[in-house]
């Protein structure tokens, strides 16, 4: 493989049989090696090439430099070793240059059919590895909302199957997640507002957190919880099913101590009672209400 990445010509020779192809590049070694991996895919421009490597195979071809130039002089040395050697593998005979030509925005048809040619092609092992490499360090762009809105189209609906959640578990699992900011928490929250969870996804998420020692909370974040509880008042049916859920539990020794320990020494003042007596009697209007509507 070219090393070089001055700009000049180049040709691929084929050594079974004789036959080359010329271009030229502003940067050689990387013209090269886009050559080398279109040809490997089997999506190469030059079908004619493509056909002769699928035949004789990447050991019958090499790379090699004719000579080296300034950009602006690529096209006339390019027709220069066209006219000379005359390449089998070349499309037109006549020299061109790619050289600051920009390509527009792709059609949305042109998009499909690029990823339908790829859809289904496993990327290899040593291919992952290189795209990881190259996108190591670098801080990604904020996308724009059009980009941010196709990504969730594309994605709504997909459910990700046992063995890719069992993967993305392992790979989170372990690690000390970064503190959200107060601006993404905020964003977070917007989005979140007003969502009803399904009864599947309530049960699924009450059977992952069963049986999982709940870590202690900082006074900090149970002011918040108490202050964003603070004058809601739960309907008939939450609260009946909040009975119901913990209908039956039985409480350990463990957090039977533990409630004594807190409450012991403890005064009441004339307020707490005042609110105690309050619940009990709200308590004893919500069972009255529930045995009304279950005789109804």
């Amino acid at each position: 493989m070219l090393t070089t990445n001055a700009s000049g010509i180049y040709e691929i020779l084929c050594a079974a049989s004789g036959s080359r192809y010329i271009g030229q590049s502003a940067n050689i070694s990387r013209r090269c090696r886009s050559h080398t991996n279109a040809l490997r895919r089997g999506d190469a421009e030059c079908e004619h090439l493509q056909r002769a490597w699928n035949k004789y195979g990447e050991a019958a071809f090499e790379f090699r430099v004719l000579g080296l130039c300034a950009p602006e002089h690529l096209t006339f040395f390019e027709q220069q070793w066209i006219d000379a050697r005359k390449p089998e593998y070349n499309k037109r005979l006549a020299a061109d240059s790619n050289l600051g030509l920009k390509y527009g925005p792709q059609s949305l048809e042109h998009r499909k059919k690029i990823g339908a040619l790829k859809l289904g092609k496993p990327l290899t092992p040593e291919h992952c590895a290189k795209l990881a490499a190259a996108k190591l360090g670098k801080r990604r762009g904020p996308l724009s909302f059009e980009h941010r809105e196709n990504i969730a189209a594309a994605n709504r609906g997909k459910k990700h199957s046992l063995e890719t959640r069992e993967k993305l578990g392992a790979v989170q699992r372990g690690k000390k997640r970064v503190p959200l900011s107060a601006v993404t928490r905020e964003k977070i929250s917007k989005a979140n507002l007003g969502q009803k969870r399904s009864l599947e996804t309530r049960a699924n998420m009450s059977a992952a957190q069963r049986g999982k020692k709940r870590r202690p909370l900082s006074p900090e974040t149970r002011a918040k919880i108490s202050a964003a509880h603070t004058g809601k008042t739960l309907s008939v049916e939450h609260r009946r099913i909040m009975s119901d859920a913990r209908k039956g539990v039985p409480k350990s020794e463990e957090f039977k101590r533990n409630v004594s320990a807190r409450l012991m020494g403890r005064k009441v003042s004339a307020e707490t009672r005042r609110k105690i007596s309050e619940a009990k009697t709200r308590s004893w209007v919500l069972r009255k209400e529930m045995a009304l509507s279950k005789q109804s």
